[in-house]
């Protein structure tokens, strides 16, 4: 058994949100991008993710991943975060790297800690199963140390956009080894993946920060020989957690690491607990379809975080793009 110390939580919020761009754009043209949105109508999704953090672990051990341009946003979404804790990333270089940048910062401040990940822009209707979950998975890594835990959730449709985990043997608890790793597979093999009881790779999961040093160090041999990041891992030698954005390529986290390593990782299912990723057009209609209530405070109120939003008097939204308000009007009258 491992003795961790209160786990580190990871926020991912530095994407650009360009598969919503249609929606979380303003009446000015301006894009907005969607975890400083209120999909829901009432909270923001990087608001929704801090409450959801602030209950695994203390605000000091909370990082938040952002984008210098997003800054009108962030800094008011982050008042109760202390600045040290806000990494700043010049540009978008994926989520592989934008992980990694954090992992180091981390190792800086405490070398044997577990992390948790937690992207932005996930909903759930019951947060303590999901709570209980997250839970599990630092619980398993308690356990075993070596390995990475990833939270999947059960799917019966194959969507090809996202990653898919083929659960193998179970190990310990309720975790399973995994057997493979598909990221945003073909239509065919997404349906294979399903055939196969695979799992959603929700972007959550908790590990050590050593052994997710050693994933990364598995995954990119090529990185491995030019930063010695393996032994550097160990010994703390590595650069600044943000100079690594100046010289690196872009890395997708399932893609670039998940996918390379799946023989290193452990999956944990996700218990129903009405979970969700509306990361595109296609999963928002179907969210707002199936909650009626978040569909009429988005109505009523908008989405972008510009203050409370009510139409003017030829009942347009004035905050809002027409093709959103047309979204919007579609689903309520079942015309999608």
């Amino acid at each position: 058994m491992n003795h961790f110390g209160k786990p580190w939580v990871i926020i991912l919020a530095g994407g650009s949100g360009e598969r919503l761009r249609s929606v979380t754009t303003s009446a000015s043209g301006r894009s907005v991008p969607k975890q400083f949105c209120r999909l829901n109508g009432r909270d923001s999704m990087l608001g929704i993710t801090l409450a959801r953090t602030r209950s695994l672990t203390a605000a000091h051990h909370i990082l938040v991943m952002v984008l210098e341009e997003h800054r009108p946003w962030w800094e008011r979404e982050l008042t109760g975060i202390p600045p040290d804790s806000i990494l700043v990333q010049a540009r978008n270089r994926g989520t592989g790297l934008a992980l990694l940048s954090a992992l180091l910062h981390v190792r800086d401040r405490d070398p044997d800690a577990c992390v948790i990940v937690l992207p932005s822009d996930h909903v759930v209707d019951n947060e303590t199963i999901l709570n209980n979950a997250i839970v599990e998975a630092v619980d398993a890594v308690k356990r075993s140390a070596r390995h990475v835990v990833l939270i999947g959730a059960p799917s019966t449709v194959p969507d090809p956009s996202l990653g898919w985990i083929i659960p193998g043997r179970v190990t310990a608890g309720r975790t399973r080894a995994v057997a493979g790793f598909v990221e945003k597979p073909s239509l065919a093999a997404a349906a294979e993946c399903v055939r196969r009881g695979a799992l959603r790779n929700t972007l959550m999961l908790a590990a050590g920060t050593q052994a997710l040093l050693r994933t990364y160090a598995q995954a990119m041999p090529e990185w491995v020989a030019a930063t010695k990041v393996d032994d550097d891992a160990v010994h703390g030698r590595m650069r600044g957690p943000l100079d690594i954005h100046t010289d690196m390529p872009a890395m997708d986290l399932g893609r670039d690491i998940l996918q390379r390593t799946a023989r290193r990782l452990r999956v944990l299912p996700l218990p129903e607990c009405g979970w969700a990723d509306i990361g595109t057009l296609d999963r928002l209609e179907a969210w707002w379809a199936g909650h009626p209530a978040a569909l009429d405070l988005v109505r009523r109120s908008g989405i972008l975080p510009d203050g409370p939003q009510t139409p003017a008097a030829d009942g347009r939204w004035p905050a809002m793009a027409r093709n959103a308000e047309e979204l919007v009007s579609a689903i309520e009258t079942g015309g999608l």
